[in-house]
């Protein structure tokens, strides 16, 4: 908490509710010095819990993340910063905080001065999870040169969820679809995930193959400009029914799904059987 209720500043706050311990979060605006909302599910004991809070007058918004996912968010207008102390697991009107924190035990109780985005915040989740993943790579790489091709059993297994992130830098734009990546062949209806930017233009297309349709696809955010580098986000998962579509840390693009087919073929970077291959450059890590 920074601020003191006999000041009416509350900017950031975060309280747990008396006896189920749900999340409240905080801030004062010029309307309401005591605005907040609560997330809908109450922390149980004993149990270790990501939380971030995220506060922005340009974006007029406050959300709460728990363990890399959004749980709450509301508009906000005309928000009160303040000089106040910020005070950890006590203040003066209410009872102090008994367990611990930690990133890790608190050494990285980290206040920033701006606004995480929803991949950054996933991120800084995943770096403490003891979650599989593989980096194909992380220093700029140029394609057509490094076209990549990495069988499945060279994969993390995948169940029900998926993510792969990376960063990419288009040098050429081109008349047919360029690929970006793609598990799957389309002679078998496969395309769990893929990833392709459309003629001329290079507009993101992310696809999965469904029950429903082997071909499932939408098309999410603005064209990609060349010579210019942009964080790339694509999840998808079956348990929440959804396919999200990120661009620079921003949900540009999202869908809701039913019924994904994953498969076992090969994960194809930069290239396919069909479709144009990718000229420019990528870095970063591909997460499965």
């Amino acid at each position: 908490m920074i601020g003191e209720d006999a000041k009416y500043a509350r900017t950031p706050a975060i309280w747990l509710s008396p006896k189920d311990s749900k999340p409240l979060l905080y801030c004062s605006l010029k309307s309401n010095w005591s605005y907040h909302i609560s997330a809908k599910n109450n922390l149980e004991l004993n149990k270790w819990y990501h939380i971030a809070y995220t506060l922005s007058e340009p974006q007029k918004r406050m959300e709460l993340y728990v363990n890399g996912k959004l749980v709450g968010s509301a508009g906000t207008n005309d928000i009160e910063f303040n000089e106040f102390p910020l005070k950890i697991g006590h203040s003066g009107s209410y009872a102090d905080f008994q367990g611990q924190m930690r990133h890790d035990l608190l050494n990285n109780f980290r206040y920033y001065n701006i606004r995480l985005s929803a991949d950054e915040i996933f991120k800084d989740y995943i770096l403490y999870q003891e979650i599989d993943y593989l980096e194909i790579f992380s220093k700029p790489t140029y394609f057509p040169t490094n076209k990549t091709t990495i069988q499945h059993n060279e994969l993390p297994s995948v169940t029900n969820e998926l993510s792969v992130a990376f960063q990419l830098n288009l040098e050429k734009h081109d008349p047919n679809w360029i690929t970006i990546f793609i598990k799957g062949e389309d002679e078998h209806h496969a395309r769990t995930p893929a990833f392709w930017l459309s003629p001329n233009d290079s507009k993101p297309h992310h696809n999965c193959s469904l029950k429903s349709n082997w071909n499932y696809n939408i098309s999410a955010g603005n064209n990609l400009e060349l010579n210019k580098w942009y964080h790339i986000a694509y999840t998808l998962s079956e348990p929440q029914k959804r396919m999200e579509f990120y661009v620079n840390g921003e949900l540009v693009g999202y869908t809701d799904v039913k019924d994904v087919i994953f498969n076992e073929f090969p994960l194809k970077i930069g290239h396919s059987d069909n479709h144009s291959d990718f000229q420019g450059q990528m870095r970063y890590d591909l997460l499965q």
